[in-house]
């Protein structure tokens, strides 16, 4: 008896200890990797060993890449001297200072034809030990922490020790980029007894993020991934440089993308009317198309796979790029580009993967014309229909003809909705048309401002989001709500941009942290009335103001029809704005066939978690594969010229 009770006992210990051990492993947090965007690592000579050199005197490695900005800011200033004293700055002065100091910028990151590098550099710190964010606060390297406002968010959530900031050559291209995640990947598995990892990627983050799922997904290392802006396709900006275009650079569209950058709750596009538009445009132009510039530029495998495939054959064309001359170079980015730009073979993947188990999501900004002003609908860098993978995008400004049907060519279910509010977005022929947010007056790179994507990436990595349809407060469509935008406007009972016979009120926040607004009036234009109301009101710091919708006639509005807000924000500048939102008004037939449009949506408030603070006209068909299919290349990409003397810029 005594034999059978001993055995029994054992037997409960055994389960009890394994029911433990299967309790503690699934509470074990995941560990996050960041994938930071373009240029984001360091990059820093090396000896002959491929080990950083350090400087004698400061005993700091000596850096190639960032440069110091802040000096090149005051050579600018300085070789302009017109521009400091008020005066216009003519075409050839702006020439005559800025490509010296362009050259001697970009000369240590010269690759060669071959795809090697001319100067010896490598990227630091260097691997899954020495990027743990644990590692970087405890040898007070901190200024290395990618991301660092998200990083924050993550180490409250998983603990430093299992937050890792990956770091690469930047300038390489995707296929060696990809190889060197796994590698990572597989470190920190090691460090952290962890199974899988989640991946947070931004921009050039979230493009070579979607390239390592597209080649080394079926791994099953990755349990969820949130891209926010990726440059999935690529960007036009790109190629219309590389093919020595006229880049039409919107300045005061720049200069928005910089108030946003720092959360700037002002307007300083007046700045402009003390200079010379024209001749700033043709200045940085002629910078641009300056040979030893332009063809360096076109030379960086990391740039030849920003190229979207839609221009991909004459941009290599142009540039002369070849198998014999270029080797490797050529090899990599027509591979990249036959296979994951190519056809539907992303969304492929992607739907196999999620299958699979592994949960992927985008983030896409859109809501501004590019920076170079092609016509584009994006975040200011990163075009969104290149953004999405495929989205069918209206050009910029423009909406769909009436009676505009959803395309379906990835997602066909009749239950979903994929088209915007303002009738310029199809989502369904995007790479991911459930599980991709479309955040309209999100500048690049701008997620941790607002709160809005700040929340979708929190609870996509942490909680249950997995796709558009799952939570009521993050429709596909919304509008950013930074405090940089001041102005939040929706219905009360219908999703965001959207309006259906359900809603009682049109309701105005003041999202500002600093400012009153002065509201004049309110106008809705394009529905079946012109109406407007005159509120004349102050907003304080956070208000809201209800208006009764209930007798104004809605029912038969055109789609779109935009909300105009009239707008004298208290700031410095005193800024007088009119801030328009778009919406779809959607039938009660509609309403039952898209049951999910018909929520209670209200702005996204915070948790308690830390605050973060065409012309090419988009195609509707994916473009075919390239008749050029290479073998797949076996030359290695580190034979790397020693001589690690500072560049002399002359001897090219």
């Amino acid at each position: 008896m005594k034999k059978i009770l001993s055995v029994f006992i054992a037997i409960v210990m055994i389960f009890t200890t394994f029911s433990l051990f299967a309790f503690a492993k699934e509470e074990k947090p995941v560990p996050v990797v960041v994938l930071q965007g373009y240029s984001g690592p360091t990059l820093v000579y090396a000896d002959e060993n491929g080990e950083p050199i350090i400087d004698p005197e400061t005993g700091d490695v000596v850096k190639a890449w960032p440069v110091d900005f802040a000096k090149i800011g005051e050579q600018v200033i300085s070789a302009l001297p017109g521009m400091v004293a008020g005066k216009l700055v003519g075409e050839d002065a702006i020439v005559e200072a800025l490509v010296p100091i362009v050259k001697d910028t970009l000369m240590p990151l010269v690759i060669l034809e071959d795809g090697t590098s001319w100067q010896n550099l490598t990227y630091y710190p260097k691997g899954a030990k020495a990027t743990q964010v644990s590692t970087l606060i405890e040898k007070d390297m901190t200024e290395y922490i990618p991301e660092s406002v998200f990083v924050e968010e993550a180490i409250a959530r998983v603990g430093a020790e299992n937050v890792f900031g990956f770091t690469f050559d930047w300038r390489r291209s995707q296929i060696d980029y990809v190889k060197a995640v796994d590698e990572y990947i597989q470190e920190v598995k090691e460090i952290t007894g962890s199974d899988k990892v989640d991946l947070m990627g931004l921009s050039h983050g979230g493009q070579y993020g979607t390239t390592y799922l597209y080649y080394y997904g079926d791994k099953g290392d990755v349990r969820n991934a949130i891209l926010a802006n990726p440059a999935t396709g690529g960007t036009t900006l790109v190629s219309t440089v590389m093919m020595n275009e006229y880049v039409d650079l919107d300045l005061k569209n720049v200069m928005k993308f910089v108030e946003h950058i720092f959360d700037i709750e002002e307007d300083f596009n007046w700045i402009f009317d003390l200079l010379s538009l024209d001749n700033i445009i043709g200045g940085i132009n002629r910078v641009l198309q300056e040979d030893r510039i332009n063809y360096r530029l076109s030379q960086l495998p990391s740039l030849l796979d920003f190229v979207p495939m839609d221009r991909f054959d004459e941009v290599i064309e142009n540039i002369g790029l070849n198998p014999e001359t270029n080797g490797k170079l050529y090899y990599d980015t027509v591979k990249y580009h036959r296979d994951v730009h190519t056809g539907t073979n992303l969304a492929d993947k992607f739907a196999e993967l999620q299958k699979n188990g592994t949960k992927i999501g985008y983030i896409v900004g859109c809501g501004y014309t590019a920076v170079s002003s092609v016509g584009t609908n994006s975040d200011f860098l990163i075009d969104t229909y290149l953004g999405s993978g495929g989205a069918t995008c209206a050009p910029f400004g423009e909406t769909f003809e009436a009676g505009y049907v959803q395309n379906g060519l990835i997602c066909d279910d009749p239950a979903h909705y994929h088209i915007s509010p303002e009738f310029n977005i199809d989502a369904s022929t995007g790479a991911l048309p459930d599980s991709t947010w479309y955040v309209t007056g999100q500048g690049h790179g701008q997620y941790f401002n607002d709160p809005y994507t700040k929340q979708i990436v929190c609870n996509f990595l942490w909680n249950d989001l997995e796709t558009v349809f799952d939570d009521d407060r993050f429709p596909q469509f919304n509008y950013a709500q930074k405090h940089a935008d001041n102005i939040y406007v929706h219905f009360n009972n219908t999703d965001v941009g959207y309006h259906s016979s359900t809603d009682t009120e049109l309701i105005i926040e003041n999202l500002s942290r600093t400012s009153p607004i002065h509201i004049p009036c309110v106008k809705l234009l394009g529905a079946d009335m012109e109406y407007t109301h005159e509120i004349d009101t102050v907003l304080q710091v956070g208000e809201k103001y209800v208006i009764d919708i209930t007798e104004t006639s809605l029912e038969n509005a055109e789609k779109p029809f935009t909300v105009a807000v009239t707008c004298l924000i208290d700031n410095a500048m005193h800024t007088l704005a009119v801030k328009e939102f778009g919406f779809t008004a959607v039938s009660d037939e509609e309403m039952k066939l898209y049951p999910h449009l018909a929520k209670q949506v209200d702005n996204i408030e915070d948790d308690g978690t830390t605050e973060l603070p065409v012309e090419p006209e988009n195609p509707t068909d994916k473009p075919e594969k390239p008749d050029v299919k290479p073998d797949e290349p076996t030359t290695d990409n580190n034979n790397y010229v020693t001589d690690v003397v500072i560049p002399n810029t002359d001897s090219f």
